[in-house]
């Protein structure tokens, strides 16, 4: 082996090839530029060969490419050799490489004869191409219709989905229905049933068996089951009026008696009608039944009530009456048609228009529809009523209004008080009293008159004796016109207490904060004094002068009595439901314990009051006061100003 390498790059007797060029310089570079880059060249092919067959996976005849490799890189080698043997005559090395080359060559042309039919079977790239777009195309349509699958497969779940939804949704609903007309059933106190008439089997709902007085959990009856448990003296009833359903168009419908076993019985209202078939002929009764027990109970209590009521209603002395929420009087009691001797058909609605007197009719209709009618206010008024003789006499007249939990007026009930001799009674002392306040005032000019004349010659002696007089006597002049004017103040005193009640006031709406503020400016108050008004005095129909006279008088007794030159009066009020409760404060001296009984007494003076002080003012404001149903107190103590208490009605009691 080793002589065999040795010959192979053995020179022997062989001169380089570079003498066939006798060395020229230019041709030996041009040999060796020249093979130089034919090796390159073939040494860069079989390179792109390999990294092109490893690349392509699917080359059907790779070991082709790798022939071919082989064999470029023998013939790129020989080149090489040629430069080599430039210089270096190894000709044996060279004809070897030739040799290899040679062989490869061979192998590799026999190798593309062979494979040349299979070749020829590839398809061309137009082939390729057209194969492709074939290819493509059934791609593109496959896609479709895998497509149009996966829509009508989304569209059919879509579907399937709504379908289920739907379904489920009608289910809740069907459940949810099921479950209100149960509820409301229970809640009405009902049962359902269903009757079939060829197995005479009857289908209960729970509660119905509870309404039989079975126990729930047996729904299948028997049409003995239910007659078992009829009142008997209602079965018969009962039953007649379902024949009568069987044999026409009408719906069986019956009120009556459940008898339980405990001996318990329990009212009932039923109603059922019956199902035909296409021969006319019954074959099922469907129906409700439902508890009324309390109802009947409440009927016969209500009948009873109402019995006692009516025979209540007729005993009684006075007219009495009812009207619905809107005005219309639809019953009177039997002293109204034995008075009026009129019937129910005449009086009935506004009927009662024809025994009132005419003078007073319109009045009176003008009054009950604002009140009943339109206000809902409790209603009262005074009219002459015409007997069955003929000959009218006064009646007191009170409606007032019958409500609900919510307040809606369902109602009126109303009387009529006799009070004909009342009246009489009443004009008499109206005429009495109007005698009275004539004396009255003719006793308190002819009083006051002397008392003005003496005061006036008090003053003109002093005048005509002026600078003449000793300070003592000018004192005991000045005292004699004081008493002088206490004692005309006392009279009028006596004449206002006299007047109140029987002096007639109309009725005015009164914003009592300007009231007070009139109040105020008409007593001068002095600056010194603060008057502090509390806010949300209230706006009330009632007798303006009077109301007045009661903030004037315990305003005025709170700064004409203080122990300073200076202070303060506090005004309030507070809602009372019925009544306003008005409160007037000073930061005066008070008034003792021991006092405060009698301060409303005619002449009664507290001792820290002033000795000026004719004791009439609170006796007046008290007296004015009930007059109106209201009522004062007083809370004080020494040295810690006094407050007055007085409730004023919101609703008028009527002219005075």
């Amino acid at each position: 082996m080793a002589d065999l390498i040795k010959t192979l790059f053995a020179s022997g007797s062989f001169i380089p090839h570079g003498h066939c060029y006798l060395w020229q310089t230019n041709l030996v570079g041009l040999h060796v530029l020249s093979d130089a880059m034919i090796a390159l060249a073939y040494y860069s092919i079989p390179i792109t060969l390999v990294y092109f067959v490893r690349q392509r996976k699917d080359l059907p005849f790779d070991w082709i490419f790798l022939l071919f490799g082989a064999f470029i890189i023998s013939c790129g080698t020989t080149h090489l050799m040629e430069i080599w043997t430039l210089w270096h005559p190894a000709y044996w090395l060279s004809g070897m490489l030739k040799a290899v080359t040679a062989l490869i060559s061979l192998y590799t042309a026999i190798a593309l004869v062979q494979l040349m039919p299979q070749a020829l079977l590839l398809p061309s790239p137009a082939q390729l191409a057209e194969m492709n777009q074939e290819l493509q195309q059934q791609i593109h349509d496959r896609q479709q219709a895998e497509a149009q699958v996966r829509q009508l497969n989304q569209v059919l779940e879509a579907k399937v989905a709504q379908r289920t939804a739907d379904l489920e949704q009608s289910m809740n609903q069907v459940r949810e229905s099921m479950q209100r007309a149960t509820l409301a059933m229970d809640a009405a106190k009902m049962g359902s049933w269903e009757w079939d008439l060829a197995t005479q089997t009857i289908i209960w709902s729970p509660y119905h068996e509870r309404l039989w007085g079975y126990v729930p959990g047996m729904p299948e009856r028997s049409y003995e089951d239910w007659a078992r448990r009829v009142h008997p003296e209602d079965l018969a009833r009962v039953e007649s009026a379902i024949e009568q359903a069987r044999g026409s168009d009408r719906d069986f419908s019956e009120e009556y008696r459940v008898v339980w076993d405990d001996g318990s019985m329990h009212w009932v209202a039923a109603f059922g009608r019956f199902y035909f078939d296409a021969q006319d002929e019954p074959f099922q009764m469907r129906g409700m039944v439902q508890d009324i027990d309390e109802r009947k109970r409440t009927e016969a209590a209500f009948l009873e009530s109402e019995s006692r009521f009516r025979t209540l209603a007729d005993n009684i002395s006075q007219l009495a009456w009812m009207a619905d929420a809107n005005g219309w009087i639809f019953w009177y009691n039997r002293r109204w048609f034995e008075y009026t001797g009129t019937t129910l058909e005449q009086m009935q609605g506004w009927g009662w228009q024809q025994v009132h007197h005419p003078d007073h009719l319109d009045r009176v209709v003008e009054r009950y529809r604002h009140c009943v009618v339109e206000t809902g206010q409790t209603w009262e008024d005074t009219f002459p009523l015409r007997g069955q003789e003929g000959s009218y006499r006064w009646f007191l007249s009170r409606a007032i209004p019958i409500t609900d939990e919510d307040g809606k007026i369902l109602r009126w009930f109303g009387t009529n008080t006799d009070i004909t001799d009342l009246k009489y009674v009443q004009d008499t002392l109206e005429e009495r009293n109007k005698e009275l306040d004539s004396f009255v005032h003719v006793v308190s000019h002819d009083l006051k008159a002397p008392l003005r004349a003496i005061a006036n010659l008090s003053e003109w002696i002093e005048e005509d004796l002026d600078g003449k007089l000793e300070a003592n006597t000018q004192q005991q002049m000045a005292l004699l016109r004081s008493r002088v004017y206490r004692m005309e103040a006392m009279i009028s005193g006596l004449l206002n207490y006299a007047r109140v009640g029987r002096v007639n006031f109309e009725l005015e709406s009164v914003a009592v904060a300007d009231l007070l503020l009139e109040v105020m400016d008409s007593l001068a108050i002095p600056t010194t004094f603060t008057v502090k008004i509390a806010p949300d005095f209230p706006t009330i129909l009632t007798k303006r002068l009077l109301l007045f006279q009661v903030f004037a008088n315990l305003i005025g007794n709170g700064i004409k009595h203080h122990d300073r030159p200076d202070g303060t009066i506090r005004l309030a009020v507070v809602d009372r439901k019925e009544f306003y409760e008005f409160v007037v404060a000073d930061d005066g001296p008070g008034i003792a314990p021991e006092d405060q009984a009698s301060i409303f007494t005619m002449f009664q003076t507290g001792s820290s009051q002033k000795k000026d002080s004719t004791g009439v003012g609170l006796a007046i404001v008290k007296k004015i006061i009930e007059a109106e149903t209201g009522t004062i107190r007083v809370e004080s103590q020494i040295g810690q100003g006094t407050t007055f208490y007085f409730t004023w009605p919101k609703q008028p009691r009527g002219p005075a």
